[in-house]
């Protein structure tokens, strides 16, 4: 799965969110549609962002969380 969050750098809100692979996505596709529409910053996300842990269809790190932190560090640059 490849997962690439868009920002903008001024407001630090997510403004887009690009999410390739073969299955399990149309949930994190939802999920960030609604984190976009209610504008919602990178770090607000990474602090009350929930996504639930099933063992048998979810990673360990998930890779949305992570498309997130790199946005964020990016803005620190």
């Amino acid at each position: 799965m490849t997962v690439k969050v868009i920002g903008d750098r001024a407001t630090h809100r997510i403004i887009g969110c690009q999410i390739v692979a073969g299955e399990n996505t149309t949930g994190r596709i939802d999920w960030m549609t609604a984190v976009i529409a209610a504008g919602t910053t990178a770090e607000e996300f990474l602090a009350n962002g929930e996504n639930a842990y099933c063992p048998p269809t979810a990673m360990v790190r998930e890779p949305v969380f992570a498309a997130v932190e790199d946005l964020v560090r990016q803005f620190r640059q």
